[in-house]
């Protein structure tokens, strides 16, 4: 049997302590808030509490945050996640985010394949969604290329500093 959520260059793994600061200095790098729903810098406490609290389970959770691990530098370089499950219609949000100096070497690509399979073999879900700005054409051609069709525009979606932008809603429907 194939080891879910890993491949031969990178590991979706549990957030652990160690990890804490850099997805601190992630969280709060204001400059990577535009594609994102954050407002407000995260402490380093919530960051310990969510870690702590996590219960693991994905169902009652309605979530699971993963690291994204570097095998051959045994470092995380960004994070993934299911997110806003619906137990009723059997689907979930990805959300992906990969550290700029490791941007552009198909880690995010492989990040939401392992996502994906691990959501269609060990959860059951039905179908993977995901919101890209319509002016982010790098992350619209990774879910593209990950199988997901563009299937929605949301106008006036997201709030980008003083101005609103459309999102492109992205769909993968695993078990047809």
């Amino acid at each position: 049997m194939k080891k879910l959520l890993q491949d031969d260059t990178i590991r979706l793994r549990a957030l652990e302590l160690s990890d804490i600061d850099e997805y601190y200095n992630w969280c709060n790098d204001s400059t990577e808030w535009h594609s994102s729903d954050m407002t407000v810098p995260v402490s380093r406490q919530s960051i310990i509490d969510y870690i702590m609290n996590n219960n693991g389970d994905f169902y009652s959770d309605g979530e699971v945050k993963l690291a994204i691990e570097n095998l051959q530098t045994k470092k995380i370089i960004g994070m993934c996640s299911l997110s806003s499950y619906d137990r009723y219609s059997n689907k979930a949000e990805v959300g992906i985010f990969v550290s700029p100096d490791n941007r552009a070497q198909n880690f995010g690509y492989k990040s939401i394949i392992l996502l994906a399979e691990y959501a269609e073999v060990r959860l059951n879900i039905h179908q993977l969604y995901a919101y890209c700005l319509e002016s982010n054409d790098a992350s619209r051609r990774l879910f593209s290329r990950c199988g997901f069709e563009q299937s929605g525009l949301l106008k006036d979606w997201f709030r980008v500093d003083k101005t609103y932008e459309n999102v492109i809603l992205m769909q993968k429907i695993i078990d047809k």
